[in-house]
Parts: structure tokens; sequence; C-alpha cells
């Protein structure tokens, strides 16, 4: 109610005249704050089109505040979770781990810089002899790989969401974040369901398998092969694969990876769906929890630390981020058959 709301349209405000559409509204006030009647027959900045918005700084500002808004509703209106909320009967996590797929390293991931080349043809009107290509620097990070030790103490075979979270715990200057923060920056990474034996089971899960990204070969595939990409979601949702570590710094970042396994037959919804897009025409965001949990809600007055938050289907594992500076160039972007490339900086 409170999304259709803010984010309207005129089939699913609940009321249009009195909400009015503060997002969309904003987007199109602030792309075109600098020739608002159209008297000058000025383009429009990038803010008002759903394609370009992201090329503004303020779009990130702006939909922060959106997230604002919805937070602030949900700290007045909405109670926090109780322990019986969060627990499932009969399961617990035992161990948390996680493992670089390169370096083989326990609890530490590492990113650097790789530079990737974009086909550019596709998108330009006019292109010199062969194809265009722009080269550009991006965040990557080593692939890795879960593990996760989950008891079922019942007698029958369970399906579980298996949901795991990166929570940072310091700010930009290393300084120990109040609990509340923590929450804001809990991170998800990834959301998944598992069939649990009766007993000891142990869970291996490998980061790109994750639904909350797009693979690299389904953003810089070519038109040719684009339907080909490995994993080429129908609405392409999701961060960049690249993106779905943050940088850390040299010395080394700690942050706190949360896994929390639940009741798949609860939660679950009539069809899979993409974590940031939901399920194609249904009203879950893709299961039947909120998006977000279950950070998406308060902690409990008698939360002082996230020890005190977890119950036994819970577990978190202090985990360490590397960033080295430096480069891993592309492969030739020549592709089979060209003759000539031209390339832009």
């Amino acid at each position: 109610m409170v999304a259709n709301a803010l984010q309207a349209n005129v089939l699913l405000s609940p009321n249009l005249d009195q909400y009015g559409s503060l997002h969309n509204e904003l987007h199109d006030v602030t792309g075109m704050a600098h020739d608002p009647s159209g008297d000058n027959n000025e383009m429009i900045a990038p803010m008002a089109m759903l394609a370009s918005g992201v090329r503004d700084t303020l779009f990130y500002r702006l939909h922060l505040h959106m997230d604002d808004l919805y937070e602030e509703y949900k700290v007045a209106y909405l109670q926090p979770y109780q322990t019986t909320d969060l627990q499932w009967q009969d399961v617990s996590i035992n161990s948390l781990s996680v493992r670089s797929d390169v370096t083989k390293t326990l609890n530490e991931l590492h990113t650097y810089w790789q530079e990737t080349d974009l086909d550019l043809s596709l998108g330009l009107a006019f292109t010199p002899t062969g194809r265009a290509y722009g080269r550009f620097r991006h965040l990557q990070h080593e692939p890795f790989s879960y593990d996760i030790q989950v008891v079922n103490k019942g007698l029958q075979e369970v399906r579980a969401y298996v949901r795991i979270f990166l929570i940072t715990v310091t700010d930009e200057n290393g300084q120990p974040l109040d609990l509340d923060y923590q929450q804001h920056f809990a991170i998800e990474m990834d959301r998944f369901d598992a069939t649990l034996e009766p007993g000891l089971n142990n869970i291996q899960r490998e980061s790109t398998a994750t639904p909350l990204t797009v693979d690299q070969d389904a953003i810089y595939s070519t038109q040719a092969t684009f339907w080909d990409a490995r994993r080429v979601n129908q609405c392409r949702c999701g961060w960049p694969q690249t993106l779905l570590v943050p940088r850390g710094n040299e010395a080394g970042i700690t942050y706190k990876l949360f896994a929390m396994v639940t009741d798949y037959l609860q939660d679950k919804t009539p069809a899979y769906g993409w974590v940031f897009c939901g399920v194609p025409g249904s009203d879950y965001y893709p299961d039947k929890r909120a998006m977000g949990f279950p950070f998406d809600r308060a902690f409990r007055p008698d939360v002082k630390t996230l020890d005190d938050f977890l119950t036994d289907n819970m577990k978190v594992q202090d985990i360490v981020v590397k960033f080295n500076d430096s480069r891993v160039d592309p492969s030739s972007a020549l592709l089979p058959g060209e003759v000539s490339t031209s390339w832009m900086p």
C-alpha cells in the first residue's frame, strides 16, 4: 500500500488525487527543472528518463529519500520481529564460512580492478569500418563459495530457504557502527532453496549462482549471442556480478557474513522470481517474506547486539574483504572475421 502510494500509477495507487506520485514526479521535476514548461525547447535531463536516470548523481539521493520514507513508516507502524517470527523449530545452523575459489583463503575475499571491452556498435547510429568498442575499468572480485552446515533435527526431509547477507559493521573511518546502522547497511548476497535431510547437511553454494546479479556474459554479449547467454533473465534485473562484493581496502575491512534458513513451504510462491524484480504477475518479491527480511524492520528493544537477535536457524561469521589495487586487462575484443577495430577511450 505504501509503495503503491509513493511510486504510484493510475492502476495501483490507493488514491492518486490524494497521494499523487511522489517518486515519478520527483524524477520529472528534477529532469525538467531547466525548462519546466518546454518554452525553450530544451532537451530533458537524464533524470526524467527511465533508461538514463542512473547517470545523474541525484538519482541515488532521490532513491535514498524514498528508502527513508519506507523506513519511517516501518518504524512507526510495524512491530519488530519477535523470536517466534524468526525461528524454525528443529532446524539450526552449526557453521558458516566462505572460501575464495582462486586463492582458497578461508573467510577472506579479494577484489581488484578489471578492464572490459564493450561493443558499442549496436548502440551507435554511425560507425567507422569494423566495430566500435569502449574500454572501461570496473571493480571485480575472485569468485567464491559458501559452506553452511545445517542440522535438521526432524525425522523427515524438509526444504529450506537460505538467505545470506553481508553486514557492514564499521564506517568509512573504521569506527564501529551502531546496531541500527548495521541493520540499514545489511547487503543481501544470495537467496536460494535447499533440501535438508534428517541430520547434518553440508550446503555449498557458488557466488555466481546468486539471483541478485546479472552475469557478465548477459551484460556484455553481442546481439547475436544475447539469448545464448547462460543466465539471461526475462527482465535483466540485478547488480552486475562484478559488483556483488564491496571493494574493501588494502588492509582489509571486516564484515559479518549472516545466514538464515527458513521454511520453504511457508515462504514459497507460485512461481520463481528474480530477487530485485519479484514474481511476474504476483505480489511477492520473490517469496512471501518482505524484501530485506529479516533486516527490514527495527530490532526489538531487548536486542543490544547482533548476537541478541540470532536464533538457532541463523549464523554469523566475521570475514575480511581485501582490495588489491591492480588491474586485469581484457582479452582482445577483435571478433572472429573482423578486420579492424576502432577503440574509444
